[in-house]
């Protein structure tokens, strides 16, 4: 495989690991299972906060959230999903 599609695939799937790691965290400190006023779990929130926020802001803007409900991280986690696939078909054929 070319090294250049293999790291690409790589940093998708680091950014998808990001992203489920963020929702994660989030659904943590909303239920107070981790306290965002300790330092460690502030820094480490804040941190892919930073590196997923600005991916998931325009999807956010334009599928306005629902019910309390936010649908941008699932968009964008099947984007990548379907970015990784298209590739690899692409790339292996």
């Amino acid at each position: 495989m070319n090294p250049i599609i293999y790291i690409t695939l790589t940093l998708i799937d680091i950014y998808s690991w990001a992203i489920l790691i963020a929702v994660i965290m989030s659904w943590l400190i909303s239920l107070r299972i981790l306290n965002p006023h300790n330092n460690l779990v502030s820094s480490i929130y804040q941190f892919f906060v930073s590196i997923t926020e600005p991916v998931l802001r325009p999807i956010r803007r334009f599928f306005s959230i629902r019910s309390g409900f936010d649908y941008s991280p699932i968009i964008v986690y099947l984007l990548l999903n379907f970015l990784g696939y298209t590739i690899k078909y692409y790339a292996l054929s």
